[in-house]
């Protein structure tokens, strides 16, 4: 059955500095296909997403550019609109979590679960930095990674081998704020308590789910859930947030995972204002389908916490969460945090503002260095490699220079690689009964000129148009297990406009026949 409307959500990005392309490929290019994909098929769809402006680390980054929270979010807010409005990702409204809607949503949310009894309340001890005077939040905790040893782990978890943590689970934690040793002190605050939903998760995600969501999704799902879920705090003593709406929480605002989901809601109702139109039935209405866009990082949010704070205030479920995994660069994890990255804005820069790469205009790059932090300096097309050096952290050391002929290089080499692949599956499927002519939406194409509207003869230029006369029955799977390596399970599905065949777990490819959609999407597994 066809669904009456669509809620598309892309993960919040957090607004503590500049988004990489590691971001871009994993939760937004995917989630704009689809959209435009749904949109070209006349449905009721609606695409939000919005900056991430609470929690520990927007304080962190106003220490260290040595201003406050909200100059830092006002900053980062708008680059990052921007950065998607360059990279035409089409939105329907890119909201924040620092408005009054989202700040009125999310108290309402906590109140409503806090007045039936779904939340406990329970004293703790909780890390306190003396020197400092402040209770520590998680993000202000380092320590050693019991699960990888990585030195420089999170309290809340570690940047390298992705498990979420603990402060008590670190190995020598110390305060970021003064360098010392933490000690414990009693604080009191409010939690979500997870393990009576353990049932409901196990039922709904790996008895209910178990073939249609990803393989990844439902690992990490699993994992969670036979390893038992414990209460969460959903409250912390921190000046920066959402306030608890109780006069006995004075000093204590709601925990950033607990409020920044809840900003889908909020930008939902913020776009239902602005178009005159009616917000409940996308949250409301069963007849709504609710799909997530996210990072793998995110699976335990999306997955597991917030659905249950969903059902527990009467609202619909997502029907699917595709997470990716991450994208690495030189072997390693993208990392905000760590200066471990390629920007968004030197990716545009390089490749959007001018129609065949490169600046528009020396005026237009004149920008801050990373490593002078106050010199302007005036990048050319000659120097366009330049501005890929990024400095060391630690033990990382300066990338080298990404020159322009090297890049284009890569892309002819991928190129050739995905025509190859596609001959390849054309033979594969050759002996099939009826033939459909497809044509391939290649989503680095997307990326790879981002200006261009997203239409299957004009993203094509680039190379041959595949016009290939590939063999397929209607909903035929064929293995392509061997052309992908790592997972054995790929499949391609080949199918002419229904709807409900999207089945986004299980394809490498999804094709479409000419005369039933405009679209096709490409997907890769990592």
């Amino acid at each position: 059955m066809t669904p009456k409307r669509y809620l598309i959500t892309s993960a919040l990005p957090y607004a503590n500095g500049l988004k990489h392309i590691g971001h871009l490929a994993g939760a937004y290019l995917p989630a704009d296909t689809y959209v435009r994909y749904l949109r070209a098929q006349k449905r009721d769809v609606v695409f939000v997403c919005g900056s991430d402006e609470h929690g520990t680390a927007i304080p962190i980054q106003a220490r260290k550019e040595g201003t406050t929270a909200q100059a830092i979010i006002d900053k980062y807010h708008g680059i990052i609109k921007q950065n998607f409005k360059d990279l035409d990702i089409s939105f329907d409204i890119y909201d924040r979590t620092s408005s009054p809607v989202h700040h009125e949503t999310s108290s309402e949310f906590f109140t409503y679960l806090n007045s039936r009894g779904e939340l406990m309340v329970q004293e703790s001890d909780q890390y306190f930095d003396p020197e400092a005077n402040a209770f520590l939040a998680d993000r202000f905790i380092k320590g050693t990674c019991p699960n990888c040893g990585f030195e420089n782990a999170y309290g809340d978890q570690c940047e390298r081998c992705g498990k979420s943590l603990s402060p008590d689970e670190l190995i020598n934690p110390v305060s970021t704020l003064s360098g010392s040793a933490p000690i414990k002190k009693k604080t009191k605050h409010w939690y979500l308590p997870l393990d009576k939903h353990e049932a409901f998760l196990r039922e709904w995600i790996l008895e209910g789910h178990a073939q249609d969501w990803k393989i990844n999704v439902l690992g990490q799902c699993k994992s969670w859930i036979d390893g038992g879920l414990q209460p969460r705090a959903v409250t912390r003593d921190l000046d920066w947030g959402v306030k608890v709406p109780l006069d006995e929480a004075e000093g204590k605002v709601l925990y950033v995972w607990f409020d920044a989901p809840i900003g889908y809601i909020s930008a939902t109702k913020q776009w239902a204002k602005d178009h005159n139109k009616e917000w409940e039935p996308y949250w409301l209405d069963k007849e709504t389908k609710l799909v997530h866009f996210i990072g793998k990082d995110n699976i335990v949010f999306h997955c597991l916490i917030f659905p249950v704070m969903l059902k527990l205030h009467g609202f619909i479920l997502p029907e699917n969460v595709p997470a990716n995994e991450f994208m690495n660069l030189e072997g390693d994890k993208m990392s905000t945090s760590r200066n471990w990255k390629i920007d968004m804005q030197d990716y545009i820069d390089d490749f959007v503002k001018k129609e065949n790469g490169g600046p528009q205009g020396t005026a237009a790059m004149k920008r801050k260095t990373r490593s002078g932090g106050a010199a302007d300096q005036n990048f050319t097309d000659t120097a366009l490699g330049a501005r890929f050096i990024r400095p060391g952290n630690g033990s990382h050391f300066a990338r080298q220079t990404l020159q322009r002929g090297f890049v284009q290089l890569t892309l002819g080499i991928a190129l050739l690689t995905l025509i190859i692949v596609a001959v390849q599956i054309a033979h594969d499927l050759g002996n099939c009964h009826q033939v459909a002519r497809v044509y391939f939406l290649l989503i680095f194409l997307r990326a790879a000129r981002p200006h261009r509207p997203l239409d299957p003869r004009l993203a094509l230029e680039g190379i041959q148009r595949l016009g290939h006369h590939i063999g397929g029955r209607e909903g035929a799977h064929a293995n392509l297990g061997r052309l992908r390596g790592r997972n054995p399970q790929g499949h391609l599905v080949l199918f002419k406009g229904d709807d409900e065949q999207f089945k986004p777990h299980a394809c490498d490819l999804l094709l479409f026949d000419r005369d039933d959609a405009t679209h096709a999407m490409r997907r890769v597994h990592h």
